[in-house]
């Protein structure tokens, strides 16, 4: 499941006209090396945009959530292990901003 925004163009430009269960034309891309490949892609679904709703979309709700509780606990963990952890930095970025103080 991809919203627009997370599609590849070359792969948008495919899918665009293409009806539920169609399958597109081969077509050239490359990969996250660089290489040329090729690519057949079926469209299974479609929605219109709509705000979130827990009947249309509670399985991406729960998955949201789910990240952020767990994006928390590591915030969390990072903070206590900062009390109790040498960490040395380079003259170079003491004057960076970091996420987490106490450096």
């Amino acid at each position: 499941k991809f919203e627009v925004n997370q599609v590849n163009p070359t792969i948008y430009h495919a899918i665009k006209e293409l009806q539920i269960n169609e399958i597109s034309e081969p077509f050239k891309i490359k990969d996250d090396n660089g290489n040329d490949i090729y690519k057949i892609v079926q469209l299974k679904s479609k929605t219109k945009p709509h705000k979130a709703s827990i009947k249309d979309d509670y399985n991406l709700i729960q998955d949201m959530a789910l990240a952020v509780k767990q994006q928390e606990f590591i915030n969390e963990w990072i903070i206590e292990k900062q009390k109790d952890t040498y960490i040395k930095v380079k003259e170079e970025y003491e004057d960076c901003e970091f996420k987490f103080g106490n450096w």
